[in-house]
């Protein structure tokens, strides 16, 4: 959600996506909307409940729940996630400016650098609560607005055919 959900749906809007697609520089189309959305993205505070325990965070870019330790294929999100062990891992980046953005994202460097401002949690359940809707997206799909509730179910089995 944030930053990076308003980046998804500007992605949607791009007039040539699909033959960005057909030659294989999806990136391209990604730098596009990544720029057009950051011009004018406000920065929102929200109040993020995880296993029962309120916590609010300021100026906050983009929250990232997964249980995978890269998000989009190469942006590393957790060195920690592990998709087996039963666990989301929540992502949060805050306060920090528009330079160190992009050297997180377009660079890696979070890891490193800026662990004070980039929160990982591991947990069971999250919700998220803003005063001013920010918009959600799931595989690429805006899916909704906060608040929103996630939960894990463990012991789950899945099977593909």
């Amino acid at each position: 959600m944030g930053l990076q959900a308003e980046v998804q749906k500007e992605i949607e809007n791009i007039p040539i996506k699909k033959l960005l697609a057909m030659l294989k520089m999806e990136f391209v189309t990604f730098i596009i909307a990544y720029f057009k959305v950051l011009l004018d993205y406000q920065l929102s505070s929200l109040e993020v409940c995880v296993n029962g325990e309120f916590t609010t965070y300021n100026n906050v870019w983009f929250i990232i729940i997964s249980n995978g330790p890269n998000y989009q294929g190469e942006f590393k999100v957790t060195t920690n996630a592990n998709a087996t062990n039963g666990e989301l891992n929540m992502t949060i980046v805050h306060s920090i400016n528009r330079f160190q953005l992009f050297m997180v994202i377009f660079f890696n460097m979070a890891e490193k650098h800026l662990s004070a401002v980039i929160n990982t949690i591991a947990c069971e359940s999250i919700s998220i609560t803003s005063k001013k809707p920010s918009i959600i997206h799931a595989d690429g799909k805006v899916v909704g607005e906060t608040p929103v509730s996630i939960s894990i179910r463990k012991f789950r089995v899945a099977l593909i055919k």
